[in-house]
């Protein structure tokens, strides 16, 4: 039997939310951002106090973010805190609902959008400096870097920075880092530990330093 939807609490049916309660390290926290989140929360952010949120920039929720809250256990420290920072120019979009975990560290300088069923999981680090496309369905594991900027000019001809773009479906393994101007294809796989500094087709599996593609015609669920 399909679940049903939550008015206040999205995909959530109050079965599946008690059982991820029961299974939360920090039951505590989860029970005061749900309580905050349904009570006075018009903005559709679920915020765990253990994230840091600041917000000068442009903050859109088409749908419903969780910040922090029920995180995945996997790799995660109970003590370490995340961040969210919205910059002046700064813009995160998030269509449907997304979850990014609460040890994430995400910084918003241009432009960041998250697509429906996506997931962000403990210790990954997203930089947009000029932007940042992740798409529905995406499955990111822990402590990988997404970052559109080097920080330094090479040459002086060379821009520090370039879009990232994430298509649909992609599951990116642990400890990955996806660097500027690469775009993912629809269903692609990105094999743990790997170094992306090119672009990867839909549908295919790269590995390695730097990410090369191993196999097409990849499926994964």
């Amino acid at each position: 039997m399909p679940t049903k939807q939550c008015a206040l609490l999205g995909p959530f049916s109050l079965k599946k939310l008690l059982k991820k309660l029961s299974q939360s390290e920090d039951r505590f926290d989860d029970l005061v951002t749900c309580a905050r989140g349904v009570l006075f929360n018009r903005s559709r952010l679920f915020r765990s106090s253990m994230v840091s949120y600041k917000n000068t920039g442009r903050l859109e929720i088409n749908g419903r973010l969780d910040l922090g809250f029920l995180t995945n256990r996997m790799n995660l420290d109970p003590r370490a805190k995340g961040v969210l920072r919205i910059y002046d120019d700064g813009s995160f979009l998030v269509h449907g609902y997304a979850r990014i975990a609460r040890s994430c560290k995400v910084y918003v300088a241009g432009k960041l959008a998250i697509g429906d069923r996506s997931y962000i999981n403990p210790g990954t680090m997203i930089f947009a400096r000029t932007s940042v496309s992740i798409g529905s369905g995406c499955a990111i594991s822990w402590d990988c870097e997404i970052i559109d900027d080097d920080f330094h000019h090479v040459e002086s001809k060379t821009e520090s920075s370039a879009p990232i773009s994430i298509g649909n479906n992609v599951w990116i393994g642990s400890h990955t880092s996806v660097l500027k101007g690469v775009t993912i294809g629809d269903g692609a796989i990105i094999g743990s530990r790997s170094v992306v500094t090119r672009d990867v087709p839909a549908n295919c599996l790269a590995v390695g330093q730097p990410a090369k593609v191993i196999r097409h015609d990849v499926q994964w669920r």
